[in-house]
């Protein structure tokens, strides 16, 4: 039996496309230093260590200003502290859909679960004519 249910991130944004970008926010900013390394060769060694030492001491500034500073809820959160609103954006969330399989054995428990998760549904959509009353749900356990 499957169960399959709806959640949506705290920010608006899923957190696979958050996790993706600070994997690159990180792997570019402690990649790039030891690329410029591989070209520390004889004709061009004492530029590129010097580039090298640059490059590597803008890390911290440039991942703060990646994963801090460009960050939609921090940059909210930061300027409401300090009494600026942010216009609200459009809701550009999206919906995750997360699916569990349990065994076949445990049918009444999972009925009872898919009743409450049609419930909660129908409490965050009033418009949806379509989902089971509770007691209905449940009467079919």
């Amino acid at each position: 039996a499957v169960v399959s249910t709806q959640s949506t991130g705290g920010s608006g944004q899923p957190n696979l496309e958050r996790a993706a970008k600070a994997m690159v926010a990180v792997g570019a900013a402690v990649g790039g230093p030891w690329i410029l390394a591989a070209f520390t060769i004889d004709p061009i060694a004492i530029p590129m260590q010097y580039l090298f030492i640059i490059v590597a001491g803008l890390q911290g500034p440039l991942l703060f200003l990646n994963l801090v500073v460009l960050q939609e809820d921090v940059k909210a959160n930061s300027l409401g502290l300090i009494g600026i609103k942010l216009p609200p954006k459009k809701d550009t969330s999206k919906t995750e859909r997360s699916t569990v399989v349990t065994n076949p054995a445990n049918e009444g428990e999972l009925k009872k679960i898919s009743c409450e998760v049609e419930e909660k549904e129908k409490a965050m959509d009033n418009s949806d004519p379509n989902v089971e009353d509770e007691k209905e749900c449940l009467k079919n356990v």
